[in-house]
């Protein structure tokens, strides 16, 4: 598996590479990139207030982790609450 550096200004990974990497992250890591797209918010910021860890996007796409059906339940409750934020404003 190719490891890529995406540094610029630490932004998301464009979903051209996401889509490089292991098809069983590959659905919350692209709602994670595209919610980050969305609202303006990092990837980091994103995790850290969903779950209480920053890395968790980063891992994600870089070294393949797998989060388990809590925090996939916790990443996905607060994607809905901050599209229905977003909503309102």
């Amino acid at each position: 598996m190719q490891h890529f550096r995406y540094d610029r200004a630490r932004q998301p990974m464009p979903a051209a590479r996401i889509l490089q990497q292991q098809p069983a992250v590959l659905p919350l890591a692209v709602q994670i990139a595209r919610a980050c797209e969305r609202y303006g918010i990092r990837p980091t910021r994103l995790g850290r207030d969903a779950v209480g860890d920053p890395r968790l996007y980063h891992d994600m796409v870089r070294s393949g982790r797998q989060p388990g059906e809590r925090v996939r339940a916790k990443v996905a409750a607060f994607l809905v609450d901050l599209e229905g934020r977003a909503g309102h404003a």
